[in-house]
């Protein structure tokens, strides 16, 4: 079987970047949401942004813009879910003190420091060479098919190379724990799913 040849982002059009993300964002969406109506419509929201986008854009970055978009897309499907919860027991109760927040809601009210700055002190363990593999797997979403050939790798090495990068994260996440305070409040394969696209 022959594999069809990665085509980097900045060759694509505005169609073609479609075709190849659309499913990805999808299936990030519904990981997070569990709700395929609120997968599309924020699958929807992203690719609308898109458009909107699209001439601005700089296109060797499309794929962890569209991630990026996506993240901040589903933080606030949590947020509005969230408030309409609160509204709806105080309405009931006049108490609120007892509403339990999804955890994604739980994160973001702890959060007190810039998480892109957070993210940043987490990767910094990782070589060029990791770093590379990482943008690819954890910020564009490619399949593992896409990296083998990208990255001339076979798939049992592609496989172990990701795997080692995410031991890396998750053992910087509790060696920064201390340090950086939203990081200790959630476990870490709650905040690996947060920061990471849920992979």
């Amino acid at each position: 079987m022959i594999k069809p040849e990665f085509t980097p982002d900045s060759e694509l059009d505005l169609e073609g970047v479609i075709k190849k993300y659309y499913d990805a964002v999808r299936s990030n969406a519904l990981h997070a949401t569990r709700s395929e109506n609120d997968a599309a419509d924020i699958t929807q929201n992203v690719f609308t942004l898109l458009v909107e986008r699209w001439d601005g854009l700089e296109r060797d970055r499309i794929g962890g813009w569209l991630f990026a978009v996506t993240r901040r897309k589903i933080h606030e499907h949590f947020r509005a879910a969230s408030k309409d919860v609160a509204v709806i027991s105080i309405d009931n109760s006049g108490d609120s003190s007892g509403i339990d927040l999804p955890m994604e809601d739980k994160y973001f009210a702890l959060r007190e420091l810039d998480m892109e700055a957070v993210k940043q002190r987490v990767l910094s363990v990782l070589s060029d060479a990791e770093r590379s593999l990482y943008d690819a797997y954890f910020t564009e979403g490619r399949s593992y098919e896409d990296i083998c050939s990208a990255y001339t790798l076979s798939y049992s090495a592609a496989s172990s190379r990701i795997k080692r990068i995410r031991r890396k994260l998750e053992q910087s996440i509790k060696d920064n724990s201390e340090i950086l305070p939203v990081l200790s409040a959630l476990s870490v394969p709650v905040i690996m799913k947060i920061m990471f696209n849920g992979r």
